[in-house]
């Protein structure tokens, strides 16, 4: 197991959604869950992306996950807040 020095962040203010990534993001997929298990939105992740960015105007006020899956596979997930 590879121990990881910086981890995804959330941070939910206004009508967006600012998911600042993992320095090995490159070549993964980032999402909003809902905590029923829906996806709200997906976004491909680029080499040196470091941010990736939702509109949250259309989502309703509550809690969700944000999803961002490697390359590898390996997946990781952040609790936020919609307000």
């Amino acid at each position: 197991m590879v121990e990881r020095k910086e981890s995804m962040r959330v941070v939910s203010q206004g009508d967006v959604v600012e998911i600042i990534l993992p320095k090995d993001a490159a070549n993964g997929e980032v999402g909003i869950v809902g905590m029923n298990g829906q996806t709200l939105g997906r976004q491909k992740v680029s080499d040196g992306q470091s941010r990736a960015k939702f509109n949250s105007a259309n989502i309703a006020k509550g809690v969700y996950n944000a999803t961002f899956i490697h390359k590898n596979g390996k997946r990781e997930a952040q609790k936020f807040v919609v307000k």
